[in-house]
């Protein structure tokens, strides 16, 4: 009998992927950024932790760059800044695959309010 459980079920990770993002721009607030370890040859790398999910995304440098650029060398000022990940194909190691990049997203601007002008009674002379 064939499982239903998928593979994102048994081989949970607590990193975001190209696959986890919607169509459309995935908008989120830096919560955090830690340094860690990662990967097979242990490079310190920073680490985005969102407030609205729990997936964490480790930082190449492309987006590295894109934060520093725009924010600053000091991770501290990137904290509270909305960004949008995408997914786009990339050449890495000889062949096209997937990969999350960073697009600056400013805060959602606030709806103006809809005001009605104040009664003027007809005979107002202009």
């Amino acid at each position: 009998m064939t499982t239903s459980v998928s593979y994102d079920e048994v081989y949970k990770t607590r990193w975001l992927k190209s696959d986890d993002l919607p169509d459309e721009d995935l908008v989120l607030t830096i919560r955090d950024v830690i340094d860690e370890e990662v990967g097979d040859e242990k490079e310190i790398k920073f680490i985005l932790i969102f407030s609205e999910i729990q997936k964490q995304l480790i930082l190449n440098k492309t987006n590295a760059h894109i934060l520093s650029d725009r924010f600053g060398k000091n991770p501290s000022a990137w904290l509270n800044k909305r960004i949008g990940l995408y997914a786009t194909e990339v050449p890495f190691g000889g062949k096209t695959t997937l990969a999350i990049r960073i697009r600056l997203k400013g805060p959602t601007p606030a709806q103006p309010a809809i005001t009605q002008p104040p009664d003027v009674p007809d005979d107002v002379a202009w």
